[in-house]
């Protein structure tokens, strides 16, 4: 072992046991302020879906959606400038969203919030297009 090394494991053995309290009273203390820090610095977020997720509709019936829009709000900060949208649907020149409704089938559009905190989030609106029910 070298000397140095062994000057320091000495250095620590003999530690007071006042500071060894200390040291862990202020790590408990960081823990605890790190961990109502965040609570509060996120009181506010929110990631939703604005206006209905799931529309039903029966062959046939028009399918043109206009956007409703979604909220992000991180730390604050309402950042949903920063969603991304896949969709199966086709996207018209005025932004609204049209989708054939010839026979039964379904139409999504996803959304994805390029931001740490809702990297794995994907929201979902779901449009279902199904076969008229007879009626008894």
């Amino acid at each position: 072992m070298s000397r140095t090394r062994k000057k320091i494991e000495k250095q620590v053995r003999a530690l007071h046991p006042l500071t060894l309290f200390l040291a862990c009273l202020f790590l408990a203390g960081g823990i605890a302020a790190g961990f109502f820090g965040v609570r509060y610095l996120r009181r506010d977020d929110i990631c939703t879906l604005e206006g209905v997720q799931l529309r039903e509709l029966t062959v046939g019936e028009p399918l043109t959606y206009t956007e409703e829009g979604l909220r992000v709000v991180a730390f604050g900060k309402d950042i949903s400038d920063r969603v991304t949208v896949e969709t199966n649907m086709q996207q018209n020149a005025d932004g609204t969203y049209a989708g054939d409704t010839s026979e039964p089938s379904g139409y999504y559009i996803l959304y994805r919030i390029d931001h740490f905190l809702y990297k794995d989030v994907v929201l979902v609106r779901n449009f279902r297009v199904s076969a008229a029910q007879e009626e008894n």
